[in-house]
């Protein structure tokens, strides 16, 4: 079900934001390149191992889609916002939400998924599971400088989308990468740890997602 919001101050502080088409289109995503940067390799790029982080690499600059990803296989699938998810999947993102399979997330304060998996000093926060939305997965952006904003209602997890936040009461946006690593407990019983690395491509369009993750690591 789709939902038609007008924003308040406090939603526009806490609204994960990509550009929408149109003449503020460059303020956010600039400078837009169709990958057309050498980084051609979407998905788990790098496997972790019983000791060392891997790598997830993921365009998900589209409004439209959910990316689904599932540790066990190690498999990414990209579908419609409306459409079915499949039937194995551990989290799924839309740009820089992301929802969970049944899962539970909490922040730590590890500075690397690589302390984190080798138990160096470090505290976990209270694991929260997803709450239902409707006014945090935005599908359409194209009257947002009217303020108002296309929302879908959706499961978010309000922990792991909180790996990123924007600003937009200033011109040009203030991004907010908080750096984290957090702990999920998937709902089958595994563990992955998961850090937003980087958001922006080599070409320095924004919402290309590099995410450092340690699947199983000390279960």
């Amino acid at each position: 079900m789709i939902k038609l919001l007008r924003l308040s101050a406090t939603i526009m502080l806490m609204l994960p934001i990509m550009a929408c088409n149109g003449i503020f289109a460059d303020i956010y995503d600039s400078p837009e390149d169709n990958n057309g940067n050498g980084e051609s390799e979407f998905g788990f790029t790098v496997p972790c191992t019983e000791s060392t982080p891997g790598t997830i690499y993921i365009d998900a600059t589209d409004f439209l889609h959910w990316i689904y990803i599932d540790f066990s296989e190690q498999s990414v699938e990209t579908l419609g916002i409306f459409d079915q998810a499949p039937e194995n999947w551990d989290i799924a993102l839309h740009h820089y939400d992301v929802k969970t399979n049944g899962a539970m997330a909490a922040p730590t304060t590890a500075q690397t998924v690589a302390s984190a998996i080798k138990g160096d000093g470090f505290s976990v926060g209270e694991y929260e599971a997803d709450t239902w939305t409707n006014d945090k997965i935005a599908v359409d952006l194209a009257d947002m400088m009217s303020g108002n904003i296309v929302y879908c209602e959706s499961w978010y997890n309000r922990v792991i989308s909180s790996w990123m936040s924007v600003d937009i009461q200033i011109m040009p946006p203030v991004y907010v990468h908080s750096g984290k690593v957090f702990s999920v407990r998937l709902a089958d019983g595994g563990k992955v740890f998961l850090r937003l690395a980087n958001y922006v491509n080599q070409a320095g369009s924004k919402g290309y997602l590099t995410i450092e993750y340690q699947y199983n690591a000390g279960v």
